[in-house]
């Protein structure tokens, strides 16, 4: 997605939060908490009208239809796990269609890479269509039931509806009480700022810096073997910025409104073990896969082989999630491998050295965010033969000027620093924001602990919120859009 299409997303974003949060206050103020439900319905509506009016009409059809099969999956008593099977099928037919036709083809008659159809993706698909099938299943299983009206707002609730978190029906609206006069309650309103200042900081001051350096790195990565372990190590970091980034906001706006949607990041480059790190990242993703797929597969409660092929499959299904290519299903499928041999040897958290494991976890994390980020495996594999070269040059001019900020050209234009900051920034750039993730204290604990309250809080939030406004007009699209 390009600067444009996700400017045209920010612009919409504030409007529909703005406008809500205005009708919101009013309506809960005049008593009238009941309507509450219709001003977030009306604002998620237009948010996603104004981003992409074909993902509107795309969701009003698919909404209605497993609604209406959620309720027959509730109250018809004869043949419902058909029904349920039957309605999961036709929910996730035009997932399959959007995004894995040309794939399946294209492997199967060996067509060329150029699409036979041209699709059109609904945004946000991938994310809406499992909270759908997260509905229609625990309709079945526990006779979960929400009115039409809170269910279009939980499938299309506009802070979370692009890129999750992916929340659960009974949590959101377990915090839903339209029933009675909604007033903001102040805690929520300061948490969920704070956690937008951080999300956007995130995002704008590191996440898109780094965007210019991977891309530079990727398109000339067979120049040294430097350019390669960069790219590798700034995708890393990018990734974990752009998707934790807007995970913060979506978090933020949902606690400004009331809402505490699942948590989905939790200091994942802290993480000792593999194991570790995806208790850490996607939490709201891995907690579905965990839920809806692998428990009733059988888990681990039919004998260690069966509990291994289960570990596969789910690690298959979430690399096949996250896009149709080789590359994603390499990319979920040695996890799977990873998770199995962790499991086997018996490797847990506290049962190695906290240091070795962080380095160890951090660098197999590495490795294989290369595959997510090639545009195919050979490209993955000629990366990784370009490490092995051992060629290690300087960055290329066009990489140590692709991160260079207006900052840095301060302190060389009129303070007189060495022109040699330029040759180093890329390097010291990528050292601040891979210990930044190592800090103790994570945006949810910050929050939690309030610690945004203490005289250091309110300078640093003051200061990311001035550099993140001043790089607003620069930003690029979020990674997750893509999935």
């Amino acid at each position: 997605m390009g600067a444009c299409k996700c400017s045209l997303y920010h612009c919409n974003f504030y409007l529909s939060f703005y406008q809500s949060l205005c009708y919101y206050i009013i309506v809960s103020e005049n008593g009238g908490g009941g309507k509450s439900i219709f001003v977030l319905l009306a604002s998620s509506a237009l948010f996603v009208f104004l981003l992409d009016r074909y993902t509107l009409f795309f969701l009003a059809a698919s909404i209605v239809f497993t609604y209406v099969m959620s309720v027959l999956v509730v109250k018809v008593h004869k043949c419902r796990k058909l029904l349920l099977a039957v309605s999961i099928m036709f929910t996730l037919f035009p997932l399959l269609v959007c995004k894995y036709l040309h794939f399946i083809t294209s492997e199967i008659f060996r067509l060329s890479n150029d699409p036979v159809v041209n699709v059109i993706i609904p945004i946000g698909i991938s994310f809406f269509t499992f909270r759908q099938i997260m509905y229609l299943v625990d309709g079945y299983r526990d006779s979960f039931h929400l009115s039409f009206w809170e269910y279009i707002t939980y499938i299309i609730f506009f802070p979370c509806i692009t890129s999750g978190p992916i929340d659960t029906p009974a949590n959101f609206i377990a915090q839903c009480n339209f029933d009675k006069s909604i007033l903001p309650n102040w805690d929520d309103i300061a948490d969920g700022v704070v956690r937008l200042i951080i999300g956007y900081s995130k995002k704008l001051l590191i996440a898109d810096t780094m965007a210019k350096l991977v891309d530079v790195c990727y398109q000339e990565y067979m120049e040294s073997s430097t350019m390669a372990i960069v790219a590798m190590f700034a995708y890393t970091l990018q990734i974990y910025y752009d998707f934790s980034g807007y995970t913060d906001m979506a978090i933020g706006i949902s606690n400004i409104f009331g809402f505490h949607p699942i948590e989905n990041f939790n200091s994942p480059y802290r993480s000792r073990t593999v194991g570790e790190f995806w208790k850490k990242w996607h939490i709201s993703l891995t907690n579905f896969f965990s839920k809806y797929v692998y428990i009733p597969l059988g888990g681990n409660r039919r004998g260690k082989v069966r509990t291994y092929v289960n570990i596969l499959l789910v690690f298959f299904l979430s690399g096949l999630w996250h896009g149709a290519d080789w590359s994603f299903i390499i990319w979920g499928v040695v996890y799977g491998f990873i998770l199995i041999f962790e499991r086997v040897l018996q490797i847990k958290p506290d049962s190695i050295n906290s240091l070795l494991g962080r380095i160890s976890t951090f660098l197999i994390v590495n490795v294989l965010w290369v595959f997510f980020r090639a545009e195919n495996v050979n490209v993955a594999v000629s990366l990784f033969k370009q490490m092995a070269e051992k060629r290690f040059l300087p960055l290329t001019e066009t990489a140590q000027n692709s991160v260079i900020i207006p900052e840095i050209e301060f302190l060389v234009m009129r303070l007189h620093c060495p022109e040699s900051l330029y040759v180093i920034w890329p390097y010291i750039f990528l050292i601040l924001a891979f210990l930044i993730t190592q800090i103790k204290f994570n945006s949810r604990q910050i929050c939690e602990q309030k610690l945004y309250r203490t005289r250091w809080g309110v300078a640093l939030l003051s200061v990311a919120a001035l550099l993140s406004t001043l790089s607003f007009s620069e930003t690029s699209g979020f990674i997750y859009w893509n999935f």
